[in-house]
């Protein structure tokens, strides 16, 4: 059997395919499409699975800011919540989180046309953009991915994320490194 590659799927016509064919709303059809980015069996799969109403914008912001504060007793209860969710979902938000990890690199070396996000994820991830550097990115992004592996491979959800947060706290923490 021979291979054959691709290009990827405009966003856009990811959209208009899960809108057309799977009768999906609009704003959702656009936040699988983005998930996905240009896989259309990714986003027949991401279609097919339960998405908690709550948006993963709101719950990765939640995250971050406790991760910021490090206030252990609201990070418990947070982990607790997300450890609800069923392991699709939580790979998803984890995967959600590497793309507006990404898009802050994107924000950081003024390369804002390349990302595609909502007018909402713009305005956080410019926001958050300064936490998120050279000097930690490499290490959030091996952390995060690891622990989608972990889920896959059936870790405690509660055990695994309140480590990857407590990680999460120290790498936020990191100052940057100015050129002189």
């Amino acid at each position: 059997m021979q291979m054959v590659k691709t290009k990827p799927f405009k966003t856009e016509n990811i959209t208009n395919y899960l809108v057309q064919k799977k009768d999906l709303l609009a704003e959702k059809s656009l936040q699988i499409a983005r998930l996905a980015n240009g896989n259309l069996n990714t986003a027949l799969q991401l279609s097919q699975t339960e998405i908690k109403e709550e948006t993963h914008l709101k719950e990765f912001q939640s995250w971050m800011q406790i991760c910021y504060k490090a206030n252990l007793k609201e990070l418990a209860k947070w982990t607790d919540e997300i450890a609800k969710n069923g392991r699709e979902n939580q790979k998803e938000f984890l995967q959600y989180s590497l793309k507006l990890i990404r898009d802050c690199l994107l924000v950081n070396t003024l390369n804002e046309s390349l990302l595609k996000t909502d007018k909402e994820e713009t305005i956080f991830v410019r926001n958050f953009a300064p936490f998120i550097h050279g000097e930690n990115s490499v290490s959030i992004f091996e952390k995060t991915e690891k622990a989608i592996k972990n889920i896959e491979r059936n870790a405690n959800p509660k055990i695994l994320f309140y480590e990857l947060s407590l990680q999460m706290m120290r790498l936020l923490k990191v100052k940057r490194k100015l050129a002189n």
